[in-house]
């Protein structure tokens, strides 16, 4: 704990984080999830450091592997 604590205050820290998203209704977009939580990362001084989306729901039945 007290390691993390002193690596904040490191000039240029900024801490990564992934972000999963998925689409569950017709309202929702990816574009629109990866927006907000792009902004919610931002405003903590996160660094969102890759996104990848195949396009593939979870509920299909032929999918990829």
């Amino acid at each position: 704990m007290e390691r993390e604590k002193a690596r904040r205050r490191l000039p240029g820290y900024s801490p990564r984080a992934a972000v999963y998203c998925r689409v569950s209704t017709t309202g929702q977009t990816p574009e629109n999830q990866v927006d907000a939580l792009r902004a919610f990362a931002a405003a903590r001084g996160w660094t969102v450091t890759e996104f990848v989306d195949h396009g593939v729901s979870g509920a299909k039945d032929r999918r990829p592997a």
